[in-house]
């Protein structure tokens, strides 16, 4: 049992965890997912699971491209008055985490006490062209290649034909088609042997946890922040990283989103869905998908995580109308001031180990008005059943073609 003076130490520990999201708030990055965590699961809680974690928290990365992994929960633990709270075993983890992304530790842990100071940032920030011509990227929208970064790039290496002179820490700006559509921090640059890999010369890996994506940027707001800006070209430029702040100011108005980032809300998957800036020029080609190894998070129950840009691709596709009923216009959305709707998968993601081929995919996503959608997921089963059966008809063809195809009864099954 803890003791009054470990106790009153927990809810200090839990106070300075709060401040984090407060601070944060400050530099820019709102951290709500965050100070909910906390006030649910208490701040030594939520400090242990990320310490626990293999990998950096979505808010992390974020600090670290802030440059402030001093407001991290890392260097929270670090502290020397929250000492007897953590295992030092606990404390190398934090410890070796900050020093592996550059953070400066005054000293190194000791039996009596550790300090931290000073922030860490990032090294440089170097523009990248991804070439049309490449076979692996050639003819492919802005919207299919920002799907690479969330589906792909976060399992594999990225081949290049001509490398940067970039180190390990290195802010990459993706640029496709006079466009910035994604970013991510370089972690190693491998070359290849001259008979290996073809035509490429060399891979890049890139953080996992660090890769984003978010609405394209042009060339005139990059001209914003860098003034000597040349323009969009097939050259690899180096920005001044002394515009760091202003470019990630500028992230987080273009929405942007950590694609391994945690377990998702219902409410926040569907505002990133409507975020995502599409005109609905791309053909939807319903075929089988693989599933891609990472997409899903283990916990006491296996979440299987969903692709915003898939779901988008569904809503353009039903013409943003309710597909059980398209006379259900309830109002528009503020974000693209288009007729609300919401998309549901009709197979539910949680049943994705049933299936060898994912159920991510357009032909298993509804648009349904907000009505049916709370309905198939709150109302009794008499009033489920007829929704679920008209879209099951409307859909077996193309749930068959994706081989995902299933009967009627087990479908229901799934609802019960």
């Amino acid at each position: 049992m803890a003791t009054a003076n470990q106790r009153q130490l927990e809810i200090q520990f839990h106070k300075d965890m709060l401040n984090i999201y407060e601070n944060a708030r400050k530099i820019g990055y709102n951290a709500s997912r965050f100070k909910q965590m906390v006030a649910n699961q208490g701040g030594l809680n939520v400090a242990k699971k990320f310490i626990n974690s293999n990998s950096p928290s979505d808010g992390f990365t974020s600090l670290l491209l802030l440059g402030r992994l001093d407001l991290t929960v890392e260097a929270l633990v670090l502290e020397e008055a929250y000492q007897s709270l953590f295992s030092e075993e606990e404390r190398q983890v934090v410890l070796d985490r900050l020093k592996e992304y550059g953070f400066e530790i005054e000293n190194e842990i000791v039996e009596e006490s550790m300090v931290t100071t000073s922030t860490a940032t990032v090294l440089a920030i170097r523009l990248l062209p991804m070439s049309e011509t490449d076979p692996e990227f050639a003819e492919q929208t802005i919207e299919n290649l920002q799907e690479w970064f969330v589906s792909e790039l976060p399992f594999r290496k990225y081949n290049f034909k001509k490398g940067m002179n970039a180190d390990p820490g290195t802010l990459v700006l993706f640029q496709y088609k006079g466009h910035v559509i994604a970013s991510a921090i370089l972690e190693e640059k491998i070359m290849y042997t001259e008979d290996n890999e073809g035509e490429y010369r060399g891979a890049y890996y890139f953080t996992p946890s660090s890769i984003a994506i978010f609405s394209p940027i042009t060339s005139e707001e990059m001209k914003n922040i860098w003034t000597q800006f040349k323009g969009f070209n097939q050259s690899l430029q180096k920005l001044d990283i002394k515009q760091y702040e202003l470019l990630y100011q500028l992230l987080l108005r273009k929405n942007i989103r950590y694609v391994l980032d945690g377990e998702v809300d219902e409410e926040s998957f569907q505002k990133q869905i409507e975020n995502i800036n599409t005109d609905g020029s791309e053909k939807v080609v319903d075929e089988p998908k693989e599933i891609i190894k990472g997409t899903h998070i283990i916990t006491p129950i296996t979440k299987w995580k969903r692709n915003p840009i898939v779901s988008k691709k569904a809503i353009v596709l039903a013409e943003n109308k309710c597909e059980y009923d398209n006379l259900h216009l309830f109002f528009k959305s503020a974000t693209t001031g288009e007729n609300y709707v919401e998309a549901h998968h009709l197979i539910p993601m949680e049943f994705q180990d049933q299936f060898e081929n994912s159920l991510d995919v357009e032909a298993n996503i509804i648009s349904l008005c907000p009505l049916c959608h709370k309905t198939v997921h709150h109302a009794t089963m008499e009033e489920i059943e007829p929704i679920i059966r008209e879209l099951y008809l409307i859909r077996q063809n193309r749930l068959n073609k994706c081989n995902i195809g299933l009967e009627f009864e087990k479908l229901m099954g799934m609802y019960n």
